[in-house]
């Protein structure tokens, strides 16, 4: 959608920083390197506004092209992803059935979120660890009660930021640019096609959750089924092919959305 804004925060280690900044300040003002110290020789390009239009897409694919000559990916890099709150509307009840769908989904998410690897990078226990049990837990504490502050709900699911996807930005911004939900589960990626898919995953998430048609049944049926799995990471990386097509099923209205989907799932 044309409301639809997201940003990006590309990490990449090895790089020839030099160079990577002089094209960066050929380009604008806006794009900038940024030293993250989870880095050990590399840096962090975090991407201005974003929308969904060819010519940001193009500005994507140019950049991790450029990116691939002068670094590499390896298992500090992560690929955090935020989406612009707009996308989820501002009712409880939306809210809480995106803390169902992550928990419900959430081994499916994070295999996904992998991207071209099988399995996640090593720094994901210390910046992205799972909080699907955090989530169900929130949502059945204040399913039942949709009248009170939409803050008292997320800061029940924000004492750490350094989860599989934060809520934290709601809480204390009011500015469009900074007013995210941060997804942090993906693996870093020098492919464009693979922070597209992510993205579009992500915005899918949102956009279900505030569907009046939200398939409670099915959802919980399949947490019930696989409550025993929930935050083990290497559970996570076990292909549930049933679990992705049912969650394909929920959240995507094309045909085409499902075969990107479930050709990164299964890689």
């Amino acid at each position: 959608k044309k409301t639809t804004t997201f940003g990006y925060e590309i990490e990449f280690e090895n790089a020839d920083i030099d160079i990577i900044k002089n094209y960066l300040n050929k380009k604008s003002k806006k794009w900038y390197l940024l030293f993250d110290p989870s880095l050990k020789k590399g840096a962090e390009i975090p991407t201005p506004i974003l929308k969904d239009n060819k010519r940001k897409w193009k500005e994507i694919e140019k950049l991790c092209i450029f990116l691939q000559k002068y670094s590499i990916i390896n298992d500090n890099c992560g690929g955090h992803i935020h989406i612009g709150k707009q996308v989820l509307d501002d009712s409880n009840k939306s809210l809480l059935n995106f803390l169902k769908l992550w928990s419900t989904y959430e081994h499916v998410i994070y295999r996904f979120s992998y991207g071209e690897y099988e399995k996640p990078r090593e720094a994901i226990k210390e910046y992205a660890k799972p909080i699907s049990n955090d989530f169900w837990q929130t949502y059945n504490e204040y399913k039942e009660n949709l009248l009170v502050p939409k803050e008292e709900i997320i800061r029940k699911v924000t004492v750490t930021r350094n989860r599989g996807v934060s809520l934290k930005y709601l809480l204390f911004y009011e500015r469009p640019e900074i007013d995210t939900i941060e997804f942090r589960c993906p693996n870093g990626s020098l492919n464009p096609i693979i922070w597209q898919n992510n993205t579009n995953l992500f915005v899918k998430l949102l956009e279900y959750s505030k569907n009046p048609s939200f398939d409670n049944t099915t959802i919980n049926i399949r947490h019930k089924k696989r409550q025993n799995i929930y935050s083990n990471l290497n559970k996570y990386n076990i292909i549930y092919l049933k679990d992705a097509l049912e969650l394909s099923d929920l959240i995507f209205t094309n045909n085409l959305d499902k075969i990107y989907f479930l050709k990164q799932y299964i890689k």
